[in-house]
Formats: C-alpha cells, sequence, structure tokens
C-alpha cells in the first residue's frame, strides 16, 4: 500500500546516538558486491551476452580509499577495489612474485604506489600505481606483519610477534629504526600490536595484548594510553583497526564487541556506534577502520536532508555487511 504521510514515506536512517540524542554519526550504506551499485544489464544486452556475475567481496580485513576507489585487503589472496565513479568492483590478484598470500592490511602513497601487507609471506609487497609489482620490504627483522601507515617518506610496520614497530625507508625498503626501546612488559612496551595509525605528529598503536591504544612521539617516546581490558565504557575486549579525524579523535574497533568507540586527545571517551548486530549499520567482526575527507561526493545522496557531511568514515567487517559506511554529521 502506498504511504499514508510524509513520515511513512521517508526512508528509515540510523543515526548514532539514537534519538532523543543529538545526531552525530549517521549509517549512510554498505559495500558487499557490484550489486549494491544497483546497475543490471538492458534485457536486450542480457539476452546477448547474458547475465553478468557480480563480483564480491570475499572475507575483507584491511580498507583504505583514495580518488574515488576504495581498496579492500581480501584474505582470499587479492584486493578488492571498489571504483564510486564507475561503480563497480574488480579484483587485483597480482601473480608471480607479487602474488598475495594473505593481504591484511595496507598503505598508498601519493604517487598511487600500493604498499600491501601480506602477513603470511610476512613482507610488505609494493606495485606501483599501474599494478605492476614492485618489491618487497621485511628481512629477518620483521617476524610478522600485521598493518602499515606511512608518513615523511616513512614505513611504519606492526611486527605483532616481534612486539615493535619497524621503520623503514618508503624508497630504498632499508630498515631504519624500531619503536618502542623499552623494558619488556612495562607500559611502554607494545605486547600484541596490531594496527596502527600514523598522524604528522604521533604514531597510534592499537596493542591487541593489553586491550588499549599506545601513542608515541614521531621519534618514538612514550605519551599515553587510551583504554584498558573490560566491559565499561573506554574499555576493550579485542581491539583492532584505529584511525584519528582532523581533531585528532582516535576511533577504535573492538573485534570482540563489535563496535567503534571514538575518543579525544585526552584519552576520554566520546561514543560509540554500530554495535547493533542485526540492525542498520550493525557490524559483525569488524576489523579496520579509516576516516577520510576527500572522497564524500559518492555518498552525499545518503545523508538526511536536515544534516550536512563533514566527513566519511569506511569499516570493514568480515561477515554481515562487509564494507560499512558512516558519515559525520551536523546540522544545517
Amino acid at each position: 500500500m502506498a504511504p499514508n504521510s510524509k513520515a511513512e514515506a521517508e526512508p528509515f536512517r540510523m543515526f548514532y546516538p539514537r534519538p532523543p540524542d543529538t545526531a552525530r554519526l549517521q549509517f549512510l550504506t554498505k559495500f558487499d558486491s557490484s550489486l549494491d551499485f544497483g546497475k543490471k544489464r538492458s534485457s536486450f544486452m542480457s539476452k546477448i551476452v547474458g547475465e553478468e556475475a557480480p563480483l564480491s567481496i570475499g572475507k575483507p580485513y584491511g580498507v583504505e580509499i583514495k580518488n574515488s576507489k576504495i581498496f579492500v585487503c581480501d584474505l582470499a589472496g587479492r584486493i578488492d577495489v571498489i571504483d564510486l565513479v564507475a561503480e563497480n568492483i574488480r579484483h587485483f590478484t597480482p601473480m608471480g612474485q607479487g602474488k598475495l598470500l594473505a593481504p591484511v592490511n595496507m598503505a598508498i602513497d601519493d604517487q598511487d604506489n600500493m604498499f600491501i601487507v601480506d602477513i603470511r609471506a610476512k613482507v610488505i609487497k609494493t606495485f606501483n600505481k599501474n599494478g605492476s609489482f614492485t618489491g618487497a620490504i621485511g628481512g629477518d627483522e620483521l617476524v610478522k606483519p600485521s598493518d602499515v601507515d606511512l608518513m615523511n617518506n616513512k614505513l611504519y610496520v606492526c611486527d605483532t610477534d616481534n612486539n615493535r614497530i619497524n621503520i623503514y625507508d618508503k624508497n630504498s625498503g632499508a630498515h631504519l629504526s624500531y619503536i618502542p626501546k623499552a623494558e619488556p612488559k612495562t607500559e611502554e612496551w607494545l605486547f600484541k600490536p596490531t594496527n596502527i595509525c600514523v598522524t604528522d605528529s604521533e604514531i597510534h598503536v592499537s596493542d591487541t595484548g593489553a586491550n588499549c591504544v599506545k601513542t608515541y612521539t614521531l621519534d618514538g617516546q612514550y605519551v599515553r594510553k587510551t583504554g584498558s581490558y573490560g566491559t565499561k565504557v573506554g574499555q576493550f575486549a579485542r581491539t583492532k583497526g584505529i584511525s584519528v579525524d582532523k581533531e585528532n579523535n582516535l576511533y577504535v574497533v573492538d573485534g570482540a564487541y563489535q563496535n567503534v568507540q571514538i575518543f579525544n586527545d585526552k584519552g576520554e571517551t566520546l561514543m560509540a556506534f554500530g554495535a547493533m548486530k542485526g540492525l542498520i549499520g550493525g557490524m559483525i567482526l569488524p576489523t579496520s577502520i579509516t576516516v577520510d575527507y576527500d572522497n564524500m561526493d559518492y555518498f552525499l545522496k545518503y545523508v538526511d536532508p536536515k544534516f550536512n557531511l563533514k566527513y566519511i568514515i569506511l569499516v570493514a567487517n568480515q561477515y554481515g555487511n562487509k564494507i560499512n559506511i558512516y558519515g559525520r554529521i551536523v546540522p544545517k
């Protein structure tokens, strides 16, 4: 039946926090396969060449976005590329020396070179903007790489089983140093670092073994700890991906509680979102998060007309909605 009121005609939208609190985030959309773009061949073309099989995202782990393309590290041994302009999905599956065994996270520099963490090969595999394999970074000093980030021509790599962050020259691949230089089992030490986010002044590390995020200066000096193990607000059970916005707010994925918590630069909890499994915007085994200000155009059509969009937040889930897109919103 047709809706009989304006309220019934409006689409359901998920906001965080929920009413009557002031909305700060809105769930915008999700990507599981090329069908999410809603594009189908015409009936005429379908009769000639048949229906086009949709390309799907398999088991995602890391997620990045650049130049209107979302790059998903897929444990199936590939990178799933979601093109927001062409409105399609393609699979990047290099062969030969560049073959990806288990890509878990990646970083992309200003020249569109890709640095992909292959956790099974135990190296960072590098590709140029054309997708050609250009080499591998990592040697005996790298035991189990799990995440990577870039800053000032340096590559920062989480080494989970070596309890440290290895630092490399981005261009030569030379190993420069590592952090932290701390005594084992002290607060400054890393117990099981899994994810990293580097800003122009700080290094944030998701220390899954300690269920917190530890922050260091760029030269490796310990600054603070955010969160702890527990069930209260501001506590974690399994810290995963992290990201930072332009206001230095820290976003932390919790793979066990299946949500994201946001903290200010003093470590104070601001809010959480995404914990409602089975509902729009829910998460199932989330792993990675990225805050982005440069690729919002495609998502403006999903924003509630009473709000403006400040930036988007991408969260990868291993099950359910594979890539969730949320928007930071402000009232008009």
